[in-house]
Order: C-alpha cells, then structure tokens, then sequence
C-alpha cells in the first residue's frame, strides 16, 4: 500500500474533524460528499477512522446522503467510453469515477450495515456500477488497473476490478496460463497471492513443483508479517501448513489486529476493516470489521455455499453477502462450506502479534 495515499486520506479525514465537521449542524451537498467519499477511501486503505465521523454520517438523514449517491450515480452516467478497445484518457477518467463511487457505496454499507440495499439510491448507484463493469470488460482488468493512477491503491481484496477479464495474460510470465516449471511468477502475482490470495494457482502450483521458489515465498511472507504489512488468510494458511509441527495445530492460524484494537480503544478511533482476501478453498472474500467490542464477519461468494459459521454463530445471506457478528475474542472459528464438499475449517487467533 502507498504510505502517501494512507497518509493522504488519513490527514483529510483528520482535517475533517479539526474544520468544519464536528459540531456542524448540516453540510450542503457538495461537503457531504466529501466526506462520505472520504470515509469509502478510508475504509478500503484500512484507515482507522474517528469516531466522530461516523458519528456525525449517522446521524444524516438518508434522504441527505441520497443526493450523494444519486450524484455519483449520475457523474459515472455521464463519462463516455473510448469507441475503440484502445485505453486513452477517457477510459480514465471514467474508471477514476466508477472506484469513486465504490467508495460511496463502501461508506453506506458501514453506515447502514445489513440495511444498505434499503438506502434510497444505493441499489439503483449499484446498478449503474454493475453496467459500467460490463462495458469495461472489453479492455481488460490490467488496462482498468493502469487507469486509475494513484486510486488503484484503493483495489484490495475482491475489488470491483478484480471481476474483469485479464486480457494482457500473454504479457505477464505470472498469470495462470503459465506452465509449472517455465519460469517464476511476476513480484506482481507474488505479491497478490500474498496480500489477497489472487493468482494461487499459479503461485501454489509453481511452489509445489519447485521448493526453492516455495522456500523465497515462504521468507517473503514471514518478511511481510514481521514488517505488519498485510499478509491475506490463504498466504498465512499456506506458510502456517508448511512450517506446522505436531505441537502446532495447522488449523490455528494468526491474524494480528489485536493491538490495532487496544489502540482504536484508547484513542477517538472507531471500526478497524481487516481484510481477509480470497479464501482460495472457495470462491469466497471475506474481512473483518472491528469495532465496540465485536467482530463482524462479512464475507461475498462467487458459487454457491452451503454453510458459513463465524464463531459458532450461523452467518446470514443477504443480497449476496454473507455476515455474521460475535463479541470480540481471542480465538474465532470460521468454518465455510460448497455443495461439493469443499471449504475452509480454522481457528483465527485475532490476538497474535504477527
């Protein structure tokens, strides 16, 4: 992640509350936005957000966040597409509005929470983006990443652009047409198989079939996590799986935001976004949001799933988004099930230090 842009959107949302935001009885059109916009941005980069942000967005009518919604919906509406399958300015511009509105609608999903769809304008702002993701595919995800510049930070786990069609493959030796034994993964796939779990088949494949590789991916990893960058659950299952001992129970597996949230306790710091990435055991992301003493599983599927359980407790199905909320605890079952029988069974020690 760009320290610049973490720090960027950290010390707007900082501004926000120094400024014009607390104690404001209502923002016009224009500044709500903002902040909404804001709040999305920092949700994604994990930015620890303060209290009196969300606070003040939850307290606004719907009708008022509305006609923010309904104005990113129609900025998205009015960007025109390039005719040809060549990427030029207009494709950027029009992809830099369609993540800003991803934002938009991240912000009102924390704020509305399993009520999000029933927020006027969110589904209609949803739908507009689910077009615009199909006209984009013609160019290709890689193309799609390029245009957004600095705000491709924004692209974590399951992201929007992730959905599309990789149309360069040939041009990058990571990708999954790649044969075992041919050559190593891009740092780029690398590093998306570390950070979120895409790429593993040709991560892990490569990693079976040659153990020098396995062992630099194994040293990366452990270099990520001593460092507290983000390492998603598959790369930890992974390295957790090959150095697992008798003594060691391989379904326990280390996911350190408990520091994080004796931090965001002690200070005017609300909600901490961990995500997960994808499952790789099923088609499935998932992440956590931390906050007032629990912990809440959220988690979108690409196939159907038969069973998600989140600390012993039953998650929910809802518009495609599984969730489940528990108090928070050291150690939290997650336990995800396909008709086939294939899934995901381990125990998250929130806790850890690394």
């Amino acid at each position: 992640m760009s320290r610049d842009l973490h720090s960027e959107v950290q010390a707007g949302l900082r501004a926000l509350v120094d400024t014009f935001l607390v104690g404001s009885a209502g923002l016009d059109a224009d500044r709500l936005a903002l902040v909404l916009g804001l709040v999305g941005d920092g949700l994604r980069l994990e930015v620890e957000l303060p209290r009196a942000i969300l606070r003040w967005l939850e307290g606004r009518a719907r009708d008022e966040r509305r006609v923010v919604l309904d104005a990113g919906r129609d900025a998205l509406m009015a960007r025109a597409l390039p005719p040809s399958n060549e990427p030029d300015e207009r494709l950027e511009l029009a992809v830099q509005a369609r993540d800003e509105a991803e934002s938009l609608l991240v912000a009102t999903r924390r704020i509305e929470r399993a009520d999000a769809w029933e927020a006027p304008g969110f589904a209609e702002l949803d739908e507009v983006c689910g077009a615009f993701d199909t006209a984009v595919e013609r160019f290709g995800r890689e193309a799609v990443e390029r245009a957004l510049g600095p705000r491709a930070e924004m692209l974590g786990p399951g992201h929007w652009a992730s959905r599309l069609p990789e149309r360069e493959r040939t041009e990058d030796p990571g990708l999954p047409e790649i044969p075992r034994g041919r050559g190593l993964p891009s740092d780029e796939a690398v590093r998306a198989f570390v950070q979120d779990g895409r790429h593993h088949r040709t991560v892990l494949g490569l990693a079976e079939a040659d153990p020098s590789f396995a062992e630099q991916l194994h040293e990366l990893i452990d270099v990520l996590r001593a460092s507290e960058e983000h390492v998603g659950l598959a790369a930890r299952r992974w390295a957790h799986a090959r150095s697992a001992s008798a003594s060691s129970p391989a379904a326990t597996i280390a996911f350190p935001i408990g520091l994080r949230r004796a931090a965001a306790d002690a200070s005017d710091m609300q909600a901490i976004l961990e995500d997960l990435g994808h499952l790789v055991a099923v088609d499935a992301n998932a992440h956590l949001v931390i906050e007032r003493g629990e912990v809440t599983l959220e988690l979108e599927a690409g196939e159907e799933l038969t069973e998600v359980r989140f600390g012993g407790v039953a998650a929910t199905l809802r518009e495609g988004l599984w969730t489940a909320r528990v108090p928070f605890a050291r150690s939290v079952a997650l336990v995800v099930r396909a008709p086939d029988g294939r899934g995901l069974d381990v125990t998250l020690d929130l806790e850890a230090t690394s």
